[in-house]
């Protein structure tokens, strides 16, 4: 099988996740899987009209819509699970094709630590990290920041051991989930795309609010480049005077999440089932 993810220049957690993730979890690389004539679309919001129209056979497992318009669909086509329950709707799925995101099954090779730690990690969306240096300020209210662009094994170290997490990129409250650490969904701007959160946070039975983290010199950045620079000719220092008190704020009083143990358990089991429906049709 042909893996397709979206591979951001610059790095980006739950995009890299995929190469690292199912050559562990298949026992073997994607590329000894099945044949070269099918497409296999893993994590992340990737079900749109970007989606290769060949190979024509295509595998979705765990996969998110939101981003774009969505694909043509054909028999070709073989959905094992989506991402939650309004990538199903939108695609016209039985609902029990909505699990949650598939990056849950990282607990399947790195499991939970009973270890409890007493720091807190703030993990900004890929595009917020490369607009600004958040590093200066974290460490000023003895906040660990976690770069979207670091390595997978220091990512899944750092939210695995953390006490709570504030969260802007998606996956980093998702690790959280899945390694039961409470998270809080943060956001810098209204440059946000609500329906792959909500999404996501449906199929387990969360009803969330961001808490926002309103840093002015984003907003004037995104009122030039309303979908983000990709690059860091903008970048700019995060002023600490502005912006420690809101961090501050949040550690006091940010209302923290984490899904019903039991939910968690029944959905992290129906994606194990359907992580072996993959294994035997490949």
């Amino acid at each position: 099988m042909k893996l397709y993810y979206y591979k951001d220049p610059h790095g980006n957690f739950g995009d890299d996740l995929n190469p690292w993730l199912w050559q562990r979890l298949l026992h073997k690389s994607l590329e000894k899987c099945a044949d070269q004539e099918t497409l296999f679309i893993g994590i992340g919001t990737l079900l749109n009209h970007k989606v290769p129209t060949v190979p024509q056979k295509k595998i979705v497992f765990g996969t998110g819509a939101g981003y774009g318009a969505l694909p043509k669909i054909t028999e070709f086509w073989d959905f094992i699970c989506v991402r939650g329950p309004r990538t199903a709707a939108a695609l016209g799925l039985p609902l029990k094709y909505a699990i949650t995101d598939a990056a849950v099954l990282i607990r399947e090779i790195i499991p939970p630590t009973n270890i409890i730690s007493r720091y807190i990690t703030f993990m900004p969306h890929h595009q917020t990290a490369l607009l600004g240096d958040w590093k200066p300020v974290c460490d000023s209210v003895d906040i660990h920041y976690l770069d979207p662009a670091a390595s997978i094994e220091e990512t899944i170290s750092t939210i695995r051991n953390s006490f709570f997490v504030l969260a802007e990129s998606m996956h980093a409250a998702i690790l959280a989930e899945t390694y039961r650490i409470p998270w809080i969904p943060v956001c810098t701007s209204s440059n946000i795309l609500r329906f792959k959160w909500l999404d996501w946070t449906e199929s387990l039975g969360i009803s969330h609010e961001f808490e926002y983290l309103q840093v002015p010199e984003i907003e004037h950045i995104l009122s030039k480049f309303p979908n983000y620079p990709k690059d860091t000719t903008n970048r700019f220092s995060v002023s600490l005077e502005k912006t420690r008190p809101l961090f501050v704020n949040l550690v006091r009083k940010g209302k923290q999440y984490l899904s019903n143990d039991r939910v968690f358990d029944n959905t992290y089991r129906r994606l194990l089932d359907a992580l072996n429906n993959l294994i035997e049709k490949i």
